[in-house]
């Protein structure tokens, strides 16, 4: 029995060190990146307490999609912090993707020395991704690499096989992880098969096998998917999918000053949508943005393409190129054998198109790193492939490949150990965790606001505090202190917070909460004046 479990440990050798590598670092790294928080981070951690008080119709939202939330709530209900909740949902998503990264590396045609290196020097550059920030995006890497390692098995082209089932299901999972893998889901599995079949065409057996296995993988999505999407349909009183790619693309309208110019930011103060919500920025959707189309005239097709140019140059240069590089030499060795074998790099092909595939509905809206992790991934993963090609040429001597193999480790390590080095990402938001302590003291709680460009740690207070924030004043009240009063009057204010030397008359006549004592931050008891 020892013997059995000894061999199935060396069997699966580069899994364990990747796991126990990962999780050592995740723990002595923990410490830095306690207190790092982003808004959206704010919304997923606030959803999941109104699942967990039962306030279900509240929680239910068409921006932020569920999965996320949905995962934290057994942590935050057996008393863990919710904010380390989220963490630990993140962490956790994080080992789910590195097991999917050697699960996929089993499929592709690697050289054994790659093959084991993968899971563990991706490890690190994964954790870099969990740490980055709360969202589903590392869940969705996850998500989707098993499904990548699924389709690319060779279980999913036999005839009786549960696989389609399983990779519906995923495909379900991605979708309720974050709305955009509905597309990218529908797009790259009907793909695939369509790809998959091109060769048996004229074998109706096999044919009727991939068609059968795309039916069935399609129906399981679509049945798991339609019940989330009936949920939200019918509590927003239209047919929809998500809220938020309408959102993103109105927000990014000709005209607007930034190129994502957030209403939570600059409309002044907003009242959250109900009592649960610790802000608007729980549901941004319920923000009457004007809808436009890039077809509509010609500055908006002009506004569109310098969009799209921002999103291609937002990498840099040095990137574009082995991206590109990795493109056409990846394709290159799957046409090259394609006709002789054509499924010989069943592996290759859904992971190539899935590479290049995934980024590309991103190019019309607005394309941030965290979107494209899954791409950055599957590319690093594809230019192993084509190192294992290259090595493999008779010109390739021994000393030649562990220079390559060594350089390549390098390049993927440097990421993650500039990250992880740099002193701006160590206890970063501690100094708002510090301050959020001392304001307890003060019994500072109710409905917050403050003056403008301080929404983000204004936000993250309110979190703190157990308060909801009705976000920053905007230019047209710091320029006029009568409307400013008479707003904050209007919203019912309870403590205004002001960040820097800001002043106004009215604020001396009721007391500055703090007494001065917290430098450069002052919160002032509204509930005198009203």
């Amino acid at each position: 029995m020892a013997e059995q479990k000894f061999s199935r440990i060396k069997k699966h050798l580069a899994l364990v060190i990747a796991l126990c590598f990962y999780t050592t670092l995740a723990a002595y790294l923990f410490k830095f990146f306690r207190f790092y928080l982003n808004p959206d981070g704010v919304s997923y951690i606030s959803i999941a307490q109104k699942y967990l008080a039962g306030h279900f119709e509240q929680a239910v939202n068409g921006h932020w999609s569920p999965l996320l939330s949905w995962l934290m709530i057994p942590f935050i209900f057996s008393g863990t912090d919710s904010l380390v909740a989220s963490k630990l949902v993140i962490l956790l998503s994080g080992g789910a993707a590195v097991i999917g990264v050697y699960l996929l590396a089993q499929r592709l045609a690697l050289k054994k020395t790659i093959k084991f290196l993968f899971p563990v020097i991706l490890a690190p550059f994964i954790l870099k991704f969990a740490y980055h920030a709360i969202t589903p995006d590392i869940l969705t890497v996850a998500i989707l690499l098993f499904y990548l390692a699924l389709i690319s098995g060779d279980s999913y082209l036999k005839k009786r096989s549960k696989t389609p089932v399983i990779i519906g299901a995923l495909g379900a999972l991605a979708f309720l992880a974050k709305a955009y893998n509905f597309y990218f889901f529908l797009a790259h599995f009907i793909l695939v098969n369509i790809i998959y079949i091109f060769p048996v065409r004229n074998n109706p057996s096999k044919k009727r096998i991939i068609l059968r296995n795309l039916t069935r993988g399609l129906l399981v999505f679509l049945a798991i998917s339609g019940v989330w999407i009936a949920v939200i349909s019918f509590k927003y009183n239209r047919p929809l999918i998500s809220t938020a790619i309408r959102y993103n693309l109105a927000i990014l309208k000709p005209g607007s000053n930034s190129l994502e110019q957030h209403p939570f930011n600059y409309s002044g103060f907003t009242a959250p949508k109900d009592q649960y919500s610790i802000s608007s920025w729980d549901d941004p959707s319920y923000y009457e943005l004007a809808a436009w189309n890039f077809f509509e005239s010609k500055e908006n097709f002009v506004h569109e393409l310098k969009l799209i140019k921002r999103n291609l140059l937002y990498f840099p240069v040095i990137v574009l190129i082995e991206f590109a590089a990795v493109f056409f030499l990846t394709l290159f060795f799957i046409a090259r054998s394609y006709k002789k074998e054509p499924l010989k790099h069943q592996a290759e092909i859904p992971v190539f198109t899935a590479a290049y595939l995934y980024p590309a509905g991103y190019l019309l809206l607005l394309i941030y790193e965290r979107y494209v992790w899954l791409s950055i991934v599957l590319i690093i993963m594809l230019a192993g492939f084509c190192l294992t090609k290259l090595m493999s040429a008779k010109f390739s001597s021994s000393a030649a490949r562990a220079v390559i193999l060594s350089g390549f480790t390098a390049l993927i390590l440097a990421s993650p150990v500039k990250y992880f080095r740099d002193p701006a990402h160590k206890y970063e938001y501690r100094d708002i965790y510090g301050l959020a302590s001392a304001l307890k003291q003060f019994k500072i709680q109710g409905r917050l606001a403050s003056n403008k460009d301080t929404g983000q740690n204004s936000l993250f207070l309110a979190y703190y505090l157990d308060s909801q924030y009705f976000g920053p004043s905007n230019e047209n009240m710091e320029d006029n202190p009568g409307l400013l009063h008479e707003k904050l009057k209007e919203f019912n204010i309870d403590y205004y917070l002001v960040w820097g030397k800001t002043e106004f008359e009215f604020l001396k006549t009721c007391p500055e909460v703090t007494a001065q004592s917290l430098e450069g931050f002052k919160a002032y008891d509204l509930r005198k004046i009203k």
